[in-house]
């Protein structure tokens, strides 16, 4: 993601209670203890907080992610988009009530889990106007006859719920109870420490915490491969692409937790196996990756980091991978079709040229990207107009984001002859040019305008006494260029144009040397070469 389009805002990050272990249980089946959420987004906070831009599409994804992967009925969760602080306290009330009415002898076996993403402070949650405290959150969320409580916030400063907790931002850990809450099976996670600000990002359209927590619980974070994503996985992976991220620019957040888990192994939040609403992308190969569906807008769908082969759930559709190496990337398109696994290896991708990911901001850290090249080709005759002579050259370009700079050495040769005399002609020059390449699969058409000037040496054979001449010609006009990649490094070049040349030019008649234009077209065939 480009770190230019992420921007600090005022968030903060509600808190998460965790799931039970075991497989997978089905929508509402018989005798299993029922799973329950509520999960809040809301853009606008107090007056003076600028608004947020992805608070509530956060809140509709992490509800999709929990209905279809973590085992939640869809009548079971509680969706507030742009909710007052009165809502969200009713919205606890409801949960409570339905579990004592409907859970049963299970009802003390059920799970809860609480997601807010908007704006905070170090107090607590900011709803519009309304404001509730971090600890008549704790409260409330206490009063539901859960056995297990997952609160997740994402806002600023929400570290500060932990904090009073005796919780830390920290590097990713194992489920010991080595930080204790006040209630037992109970769980807190935020997107940032105690000060800090959560940020989001305009490439990944949501907060970056949650989005790599998302992709987490869609099995980006499974590093057992066992198809389930446990909270340790889950904080493990969202800690450490959150922390990546950010320290892009210049304030890094570090997500932080609190629990008390007694009683229990590692809590298990999503089951990616016999999902029938989604298929399975597996990347086997270890790297960054971006996930975008193929169409017109390319949406990104998924950034996740891959440390050896991981699986991701996916909505059935075709979309382009890309995969980010220090020293190239590469790209596909696939087809993750519902119900079964799509793998994919690097060495299934095409490798996308340099020039490619600077135009295109493929890779942030490479802002240029330079290649040496030789043509040889033909010419319209300066002798003779109407005769061709033929042109070599090397050059070098370098392609910037927006446009691409070119310089050549070029050396020329013809020879043109007639009844009187025979003319032989060498030239010697140089050029620069200013282009704008296109990107087209692996096609790079180009165009542009160059400038340069050359030295000509003319020598005559003829029956009497003709000196040789030579003079400075200077050149310039539109030129033309389409390149075929070949490979990563190599591409393939067919170029021409017309040049105005500005030469002087001597009239036997009247003995005078006056100052010409003509206008000569040319063309050729070359080879590049990546060479930094």
């Amino acid at each position: 993601m480009g770190p230019s389009l992420m921007r600090a805002v005022r968030r903060g990050l509600a808190v998460a209670g965790m799931w039970g272990t075991g497989s997978c249980p089905a929508h509402g089946q018989v005798g299993e203890p029922a799973r329950y959420a509520v999960v809040i987004g809301a853009n606008h906070g107090y007056a003076h907080e600028a608004a947020l831009s992805y608070a509530e599409r956060d809140s509709r994804r992490i509800a999709d992610v929990l209905t279809s992967f973590g085992g939640v009925a869809s009548e079971n969760v509680v969706l507030l988009r742009g909710a007052t602080g009165d809502e969200l306290v009713r919205a606890l009330s409801k949960v409570r009530r339905r579990i004592e009415t409907e859970g049963g002898s299970l009802a003390a076996e059920a799970t809860f889990f609480f997601y807010y993403s908007g704006h905070a402070d170090g107090d607590g949650l900011h709803l519009g106007s309304d404001a509730v405290a971090f600890g008549e959150l704790e409260r409330l969320i206490h009063t539901i006859p859960a056995k297990a409580r997952v609160v997740v916030i994402d806002a600023c400063h929400s570290g500060d719920m932990t904090r009073a907790k005796g919780g830390a931002p920290t590097a990713p850990f194992d489920v010991l109870a080595e930080t204790k809450l006040a209630g037992e099976g109970m769980a807190i996670i935020t997107s940032s420490a105690s000060g800090e600000d959560s940020q989001e990002s305009d490439q990944l359209a949501g907060g970056i915490f949650t989005h790599h927590f998302a992709m987490g619980l869609q099995g980006a974070a499974d590093s057992s491969h066992d198809g389930r994503v446990t909270l340790t996985e889950v904080y493990r992976y969202a800690y450490q692409q959150t922390v990546r991220a950010t320290s892009r620019v210049a304030a890094v957040q570090h997500p932080s937790y609190a629990f008390d888990l007694r009683g229990y192994d590692d809590f298990v939040l999503t089951w990616l196996r016999d999902v029938r609403s989604a298929g399975t992308l597996r990347l086997r190969d270890r790297g960054e990756y971006l996930v975008f569906e193929d169409g017109a807008r390319s949406r990104l769908v998924a950034e996740i980091s891959v440390e050896d082969d991981a699986k991701l759930a996916l909505g059935q559709g075709v979309y382009l991978v890309r995969r980010r190496a220090r020293d190239e990337v590469r790209e596909r398109r696939v087809e993750v079709v519902r119900g079964r696994v799509t793998a994919l290896g690097v060495d299934e991708m095409r490798a996308v040229p340099y020039g490619t990911t600077v135009r295109r901001g493929y890779d942030a850290s490479r802002r240029y990207a330079g290649a040496v090249s030789a043509e040889s080709g033909v010419a319209m005759s300066l002798a003779n107009p109407g005769r061709l002579g033929v042109v070599t050259a090397l050059g070098v370009r370098v392609d910037l984001r927006r446009f691409s700079f070119a310089a050549r050495l070029r050396h020329g040769f013809e020879r043109a002859d007639n009844r009187d005399v025979e003319i032989e002609q060498h030239l010697l020059g140089g050029d620069v040019g200013l282009l704008k390449v296109f990107d087209v699969g692996r096609w790079t058409p180009a165009a542009g305008i160059r400038v340069g000037g050359d030295w000509v040496r003319q020598t005559f054979t003829s029956g009497g006494n003709a000196p040789a001449r030579s003079s400075a010609v200077w050149r310039g006009g539109p030129m033309l260029q389409l390149g075929m990649a070949v490979s990563r490094r190599v591409s393939l070049l067919v170029g021409g144009g017309a040049d105005l040349y500005l030469l002087p030019e001597y009239h036997s008649a009247t003995e005078e040397t006056r100052l010409a234009a003509r206008f000569l077209p040319y063309g050729t065939l070359g080879l590049a070469i990546q060479a930094f």
